[in-house]
């Protein structure tokens, strides 16, 4: 499911558009705020949803074996834009997510672009971090609360890989089993600038024991 998804700025400008083989965003977003937008595609039940968009998700953790993302996607913006490119997994306690059952939020993020978001970035390491390396790919993982939830956060170091299995970063949390995967989310967090996204490809594949 593609959502325009302007939470963070009601008057930003965002285009959702599927040619077919393709789809993607555009943004126009003027002035800088609190929070961002995040134009995105949707995989499973998003909290704040009243359905889910596959009969996969919400998947127990305890059943879940391997969740492999392929993604390849594209992004232009203009050189003032404060945006980054964030895969983002809800896990709820309950299969009928609501933000109420929300426990926890993990955010990989592929890409930080333009002095805020490097700002913020470089705060949250300076609070501490740790190294993680999952088959060869390397993360920098810290740990905040979000609302009333806590906040992974997985900054990719190095190339964005093709393909790649989230479930050894959600074991590394240690997470109960009992709880749920909600959804699993492509999009750009977009706090001022004007861009274009293009996704070729957003495959999301799960493994049960």
């Amino acid at each position: 499911m593609l959502e325009n998804n302007r939470w963070g700025d009601r008057h930003a400008d965002t285009c959702i558009f599927d040619n077919g083989y393709e789809v993607g965003w555009t943004w126009d977003k003027t002035w800088p705020s609190k929070h961002p937008i995040y134009p995105e595609i949707i995989y499973g039940w998003k909290p704040w949803m009243d359905h889910s968009t596959t009969d996969k998700l919400p998947r127990k953790i305890s059943e879940t074996q391997k969740l492999i993302i392929e993604l390849n996607y594209t992004s232009t913006a203009t050189s003032y834009s404060w945006y980054n490119a964030l895969i983002d997994i809800w896990i709820v306690r309950s299969s009928h997510p609501t933000p109420e059952t929300i426990t926890d939020e993990i955010g990989i993020f592929l890409e930080t672009h333009g002095y805020f978001m490097e700002r913020q970035k470089n705060k949250s390491l300076r609070e501490g971090y740790e190294i993680v390396e999952v088959n060869g790919t390397t993360f920098i993982y810290v740990e905040r609360r979000a609302f009333k939830w806590r906040f992974h956060k997985f900054y990719l170091v190095g190339d964005i890989p093709k393909k790649f299995d989230v479930m050894p970063l959600i074991r590394y949390l240690g997470l109960s089993g009992d709880l749920y995967i909600a959804s699993v989310e492509f999009g750009n967090e977009i706090y001022m600038g004007k861009g274009l996204t293009i996704v070729r490809q957003y495959h999301v594949r799960l493994w049960t024991p």
